[in-house]
C-alpha cells in the first residue's frame, strides 16, 4: 500500500489493527469558564480512497487491482480535509 498521508496538520497512524487521525492542537481553557464545553471533529472522508484503472492483463474496471509485487496509482489516500469547532453550553 502506498505510504500514510500527512498534511494540513492531520495525520493517519496505523499500529497493530488500530488506526487513527491525530492533530496537534493547543487548548487554551480560562480558569472561569463555568459552562460545558464541546469540542466536534468532523472529517469529509468522500472518495477518500481513489486510483487510476490501468488496462493491464486480468485487471477490471471500476476495482483496485493489486499483485503481490504491483497495484494500481493511487490518486488520493486519507481524508480530504477536516474542521474542529467548538460551542460552549449554559
Amino acid at each position: 500500500m502506498p505510504q500514510t498521508p500527512e498534511g494540513g496538520g492531520i495525520s493517519l497512524e496505523s499500529s497493530g489493527s488500530e488506526t487513527e487521525y491525530r492533530f496537534p492542537v493547543t487548548l487554551a481553557i480560562p480558569q472561569n469558564v463555568s459552562a460545558n464545553v464541546t469540542i466536534s471533529f468532523e472529517l469529509n472522508t468522500h472518495e477518500n480512497f481513489r486510483w487510476q484503472d490501468q488496462a493491464d492483463p486480468g485487471y477490471q474496471k471500476g476495482t483496485f487491482d493489486a499483485t503481490p509485487v504491483s497495484y494500481e496509482p493511487v490518486m488520493r489516500f486519507g481524508a480530504n480535509s477536516f474542521q474542529m469547532s467548538t460551542t460552549i453550553g449554559q
